[in-house]
């Protein structure tokens, strides 16, 4: 055991030293009664108070938990779930839809590395809106994200990597002895097959003519009822 020293009348921190403790720590080290400012009253080890290792009561902690779970105060808001999505997709390779983000370079610009930041530049979500990307092919910041809804995704979503036609919706079908274009559109996650063409221009055409017909539906009204657009 080391010498003990006097800490009587010492201020540590938000604890000042009032006397010895009767009983010394499990480590055989010197301990003292201290009363803290906030008016707790703690025994803490000399060793402790001299390294600065313990300065409050516990108080001291609390208030640095509470103040940094209330910075924004927005923790189960839908625009801090969209922030957490974004940041997850684009930096944690064990999430399931990686690839088509951080994995293809898609990052995060460093001013939304701060949800206050993100909030105060998109501002709140509408209902049955999520974030999008106006380029689908640069980050997430302020200037290429907007709060879009499902529709105006599908028209924006990005041309699959085996498509050839450059064309999102639009696909060469050589299978069955067809060898023709085939057109599609997705609304409301139900896949619409739109005809088989010969001519690539035909199945653009039909593409188009099946946005016009979805996208100025009410949305309610995008669904066939299983039934084939």
């Amino acid at each position: 055991m080391s010498a003990k020293i006097d800490l009587v009348g010492q201020v540590f921190g938000r604890l000042t030293v009032i006397k010895e403790a009767e009983q010394q720590t499990k480590s055989r080290q010197y301990a003292w009664v201290c009363k803290c400012s906030c008016g707790g009253d703690a025994v803490v080890a000399g060793h402790d108070l001299r390294k600065g290792h313990t300065q409050s009561c516990g108080c001291l902690q609390k208030e640095r938990t509470s103040k940094a779970k209330k910075t924004h105060g927005m923790r189960h808001s839908r625009e801090y779930n969209i922030w957490t999505h974004v940041l997850r997709r684009c930096r944690c390779e064990n999430a399931h839809n990686y690839g088509r983000y951080g994995g293809r370079g898609i990052t995060v610009c460093d001013r939304w590395k701060s949800f206050e930041n993100f909030f105060a530049d998109m501002g709140e979500c509408p209902d049955g809106f999520s974030i999008e990307r106006v380029d689908n092919n640069g980050i997430y910041e302020p200037g290429n994200c907007i709060y879009a809804d499902i529709f105006t995704q599908a028209k924006n979503k990005r041309t699959r990597v085996d498509n050839k036609s450059g064309f999102p919706g639009i696909y060469w079908y050589p299978f069955k002895g067809i060898n023709k274009w085939v057109a599609t559109i997705t609304r409301r996650r139900k896949v619409h097959r739109l005809g088989y063409f010969e001519h690539l221009a035909d199945a653009v055409a039909a593409r188009k003519a099946a946005e016009q017909v979805f996208d100025s539906r009410p949305l309610g009204e995008n669904s066939t009822n299983g039934q084939s657009a």
